[in-house]
């Protein structure tokens, strides 16, 4: 059973824009001090736990959300309602960009790790827009993001051994982040995401594990520590 939408987003402040660590990769870093201050007062923010849902595929777009930390997967079902994850969203990344031309969510956004967000109207982005020609390059990147990332799930992570798509996705994961670390996805997940069974990524998993190339901190038991130069060899089989 799908968890239940969080019912409450708060007000963003200016400090939580100073602190963000995504305010130099998201969607509105090449805003002035003083236009990101006019903004602010229209953005909303809200923490979401492990399986928790952001947006559901065919819930009519109203926000386009920027991932201030965390990791989101972005999730089509079959009509038998079979999972298949056909995209990750990760720190400062936009997603629900479909909200932008008034049309539903293609997707159902849930997070991987605990993860928090914040929510942008799109009918604020698109009169930003309106009024601020120089913009419509910074969301045409975002676009053009969008559809690397795609390209990058049709080919990286979806061809080649079970080997070398594991190794894709975990240097994938730890790009963005800080000491060679990636959150911690489920066998399941990594399945749906590679196109592999379980027990596949079960198995590869633990052989890299058992080779050094992967382990899992003590301090943090929700992330994958990665031997990037292993992994890298192994990416490029």
């Amino acid at each position: 059973m799908s968890p239940h939408l969080p019912r409450i987003f708060r007000p963003a402040t200016p400090v939580d824009c100073a602190a963000c660590s995504a305010r130099h990769l998201d969607l509105f870093a090449g805003v002035d001090r003083t236009q990101r201050a006019e903004l602010l007062a229209s953005f909303q923010i809200s923490a979401f736990e492990p399986k928790e849902i952001i947006y559901n595929m065919g819930q009519m777009g109203e926000f386009i959300y920027i991932l201030r930390f965390g990791l989101i997967k972005l999730v089509r079902y079959s009509a038998s309602g079979v999972e298949r994850i056909v995209g990750l969203a990760r720190t400062g990344d936009s997603i629900g960009m479909a909200s932008l031309v008034s049309v539903p969510y293609r997707r159902t956004a849930i997070a991987i790790s605990r993860s928090e967000v914040c929510r942008v109207p799109a009918a604020l982005v698109r009169e930003y827009n309106r009024g601020n020609p120089e913009f419509s390059g910074r969301l045409l990147e975002n676009y053009q993001t969008s559809i690397d990332l795609a390209d990058t799930f049709l080919t990286d992570l979806s061809t080649g051994s079970a080997h070398a798509r594991v190794a894709r996705l975990l240097l994938f994961l730890v790009e963005k982040s800080d000491h060679n670390e990636s959150p911690l996805l489920t066998r399941e997940e990594m399945g749906a995401l590679l196109g592999l069974t379980t027990e596949t990524a079960s198995r590869v998993v633990a052989e890299f594990r058992r080779k050094g190339w992967i382990g899992f901190p003590a301090e943090h038991a929700d992330r994958i520590r990665c031997d990037v130069e292993a992994l890298g060899k192994i990416a490029s089989e």
